[in-house]
């Protein structure tokens, strides 16, 4: 419903800006609403490898994930576009100011997303096993949740690690903090988003903040606690 000069004219409102580059909203003329991500550390694979990995998780179908919905190529910039969830991201939820949201977030309403991540993962993790992605999401954590009006998850950010430059992914991907990756010679695989997982989920029971940081150890952090 929309193309590349329609996104360009739209209406943009920046969001947020973590590791993977800046994130906006952009309302296009007709009112429809996405979320476009620049993206500068996506230079691992070339344009072709590039632009098959793109359609392959634009293909990708399951309630607990949020495929981008389109992509733009250039050398030194790439942009991803996502549908646009109001409700924001679990990161948000759980430790952001504490509006109504938070307080919806009962026991039953945390098991509810706590088991739709790991159903959005489980599936990532069968549909590209025959892919050879060695790391099927790569980068799960609370702030890759979106949460519809119901509080039914949906992962993103997932399976870029093939298309981003390896000093960056160990920068930034949270698949790299695992304890098996600390170190010069750690490599993720899909045990480490098993590890994510099971931050993920103490950080939604605990409320604790995952600093996440290697070598980090200490109480006030849950990584390392």
């Amino acid at each position: 419903v929309f193309g590349l000069t329609d996104l360009m004219k739209a209406a943009a409102q920046m969001i947020g800006s973590g590791g993977l580059g800046s994130a906006y909203k952009a309302v296009m003329a007709n009112g429809v609403a996405v979320v476009v991500k620049r993206a500068r550390d996506m230079n691992r694979a070339t344009r072709v490898a590039f632009e098959a990995e793109m359609k392959r998780l634009g293909g990708i179908r399951h309630a607990n994930l949020l495929p981008p919905l389109a992509y733009h190529y250039r050398k030194d910039e790439k942009l991803l576009v996502y549908e646009y969830i109001p409700k924001g991201n679990l990161l948000y939820v759980l430790h952001g100011d504490r509006s109504v949201d938070y307080a919806a977030l009962d026991w039953p309403t945390r098991l509810k997303v706590t088991a739709g991540v790991a159903r959005g993962a489980a599936f990532l993790h069968a549909e590209l096993a025959a892919a050879g992605h060695d790391v099927p999401h790569g980068n799960l954590k609370s702030s890759n949740v979106l949460l519809d009006g119901t509080f039914q998850p949906a992962l993103s950010d997932y399976a870029l690690v093939p298309v981003l430059t390896a000093t960056h992914a160990a920068q930034v991907m949270m698949a790299y903090k695992a304890p098996e990756c600390v170190g010069s010679h750690g490599k993720p695989s899909r045990k480490s988003d098993v590890w994510s997982l099971g931050i993920l989920t103490l950080e939604v029971l605990t409320g604790k903040f995952p600093a996440c940081r290697q070598g980090r150890q200490g109480t006030n952090d849950l990584a390392g606690w």
